[in-house]
């Protein structure tokens, strides 16, 4: 299950997005390997791919791009 509280504290009026909410928001770090998520998506593994919106398609993460 993916916990999106590592992006959020509980304020008075709701949730707010905490630091991290706000560097994955306006693309400065990417956290998708600090999230527990070990699904597949078609026999691949999610860490080993992401989308790159400039490129349109799939790339290597940098971590397994050898």
């Amino acid at each position: 299950m993916l916990n999106l509280y590592v992006f959020m504290i509980e304020g008075y009026n709701g949730l707010d997005l905490n630091r991290n909410g706000h560097e994955v928001l306006f693309n400065q770090h990417n956290f998708s390997s600090e999230v527990y998520n070990d699904i597949e998506y078609g026999g691949v593994k999610r860490l080993k791919y992401q989308f790159n919106k400039k490129q349109n398609k799939l790339i290597k993460t940098i971590y397994n791009a050898n």
